[in-house]
């Protein structure tokens, strides 16, 4: 299309285009003494051109340039637009790389964009179809749906054993500048970088908790449920893994107690504060995580109720009206026989209730 639109020359003719291009530039060499020159060239729309004709193009720059191993040219592939499925593209470039002459003097890339939202998964099958290297740019910035990201991409070979050859140990800091030179976001949930990649929601909670506690401390590789990828080899850390919702707060408070407390949390105690956690409005408590799981209890722990207790939720007290939602009671193991004939006895115990909403801001 390029061909016939843009250009409106055969072929040939667009062979001789870019021929004289290289010839040009060639001629201007002996102006830069001492100096490195590498050609890099790249044949637009390579992805939506017949295969052959680009293999021939590409052949004829390269018989003007000359190469050689020591000094390869660069050949560009671009997906100058995403038209098809990334195995056709990996298929186009394993033709190219077997077709083409001197092959060992070129150095053979790929560039390619994100039309059709596959710009990782057709640069990761070019590779595998033959392909030296890559152009990206940082969180898949560029026109229209922007170019492959090379943060994804590299951070995908990492997790498989290869070495990107790219610093991300610090992706926070990556990511800061590059929200502050492009006034651009990057999406809560983008592959690695996100707020909400290393968080888990419902039961996958206790399977993350599970997969830590397993987990060899020795160096090696991660093998935790649900986690792709060592938080800590990115700059990210543990303490953000695991939120949960109400309904899931009993896998949740584990992993919210651990970082900061010197023994683990009883198996009664999940169950008994995870009840208390479920009966809260949905309204006003979207999201458990650490700050009002830790600040709760450690106001708890510095006063202790008077009476050996459970802390179990009053049956009026999560209910409707004015007082909904402001009590936890405390069920004695000892005294009057209730009417229920459960051989204990309710009161509200104040020194619960009524201090840790002062003091910590959490709503039970």
């Amino acid at each position: 299309m390029q061909r016939r639109v843009v250009f409106n020359a055969s072929r040939q003719e667009v062979i001789d285009i870019a021929v004289r291009g290289v010839k040009l530039i060639k001629s201007l060499l002996p102006t830069l003494p001492e100096t490195e020159i590498q050609l890099q060239y790249s044949p637009e729309s390579f992805s939506s051109t017949e295969i052959d004709f680009a293999l021939d193009i590409c052949e004829a720059v390269v018989d003007v340039w000359q190469p050689t191993p020591q000094n390869k040219i660069i050949l560009n592939l671009p997906v100058t637009v995403e038209v098809a499925t990334a195995n056709v593209h990996a298929d186009q470039i394993e033709w190219f790389c077997r077709h083409l002459r001197d092959r060992a003097s070129v150095i053979i890339s790929l560039h390619t964009h994100n039309d059709r939202g596959t710009g990782v998964a057709a640069t990761e099958m070019g590779l595998l179809g033959g392909a030296d290297r890559v152009e990206g740019t940082l969180f898949g910035n560029g026109e229209r749906t922007g170019n492959v990201d090379i943060v994804t991409l590299a951070l995908n070979m990492y997790t498989q054993g290869v070495d990107p050859q790219l610093d991300f140990s610090d992706i926070n800091r990556v990511r800061a500048s590059y929200e502050r030179c492009t006034r651009m976001k990057v999406h809560e949930r983008h592959p690695y970088a996100g707020d909400l990649v290393f968080t888990a929601f419902s039961a996958r909670t206790d399977a993350i908790n599970k997969g830590m506690n397993a987990q060899d401390p020795t160096p090696g590789a991660l093998e935790v449920p649900y986690l792709p990828i060592d938080p800590k080899d990115v700059g990210r850390t543990y303490e953000a893994i695991t939120a949960s919702t109400p309904s899931r707060a009993k896998a949740a408070w584990p992993m919210c107690w651990k970082p900061s407390m010197a023994s683990p949390l009883p198996k009664p105690c999940r169950s008994s504060l995870a009840k208390s956690s479920t009966t809260l409005p949905t309204p006003r408590v979207k999201s458990w995580s650490q700050p009002p799981f830790i600040s709760l209890h450690q106001h708890l722990s510095a006063q202790p109720p008077p009476v050996q207790a459970r802390i179990v939720p009053h049956r009026n007290a999560f209910g409707t009206g004015p007082q909904a939602g402001r009590h936890l009671y405390c069920q004695a193991g000892r005294g009057r026989r209730d009417p229920r004939g459960d051989g204990h006895r309710q009161r509200p115990h104040r020194r619960l209730y009524a201090r840790p909403r002062r003091r910590t801001g959490a709503r039970l």
